[in-house]
């Protein structure tokens, strides 16, 4: 990196306004009531940063995890940015470091990007009693 160059930064959103909108065509629809977001939201920022700490500290870039619902989105400008298992991912750096650190997000995020459904750990109690009832409602119950 050039001495005058920005640090190298990642930037990660954990996306829960994404999941509200994926909750409305949910049978029954989960309403914002239903299910704690924070809770999501902190569990998730979390484990992007238990993934990545490591990592990045050694390639001597910077990690900053918010939540969308504290963040208006990103005022720097960008190099890469991509989805990763529904969150945005933000890198700014040169287009090499960029790069490398995508391949690098990639690996040490496996898990954190597969667990697409996590959001559903979050539900509260009362949604599933809803659903019960719903799936005997429409002829097809819950066996267990």
């Amino acid at each position: 990196m050039r001495a005058d160059a920005a640090p190298t930064l990642v930037r990660i959103v954990v996306q829960t306004r994404a999941i509200a909108l994926q909750g409305a065509r949910e049978r029954p629809v989960v309403h914002p009531a239903d299910w704690d977001a924070r809770g999501y939201a902190d569990e998730r920022a979390r484990l992007w940063r238990e993934a990545l700490s490591a990592p990045l500290t050694e390639r001597g870039a910077g990690l900053q995890v918010t939540v969308d619902l504290d963040d208006p989105g990103p005022s720097t400008p960008h190099t890469l940015a991509v989805a990763l298992g529904g969150d945005e991912l933000f890198v700014i750096a040169d287009d090499a470091e960029a790069s490398a650190l995508h391949a690098l997000i990639g690996q040490a995020a496996r898990a954190v990007v597969a667990d697409t459904g996590g959001w559903r750990r979050f539900l509260h109690p009362g949604w599933f009693e809803r659903h019960r009832s719903w799936r005997l409602e429409v002829g097809s119950p819950i066996q267990h």
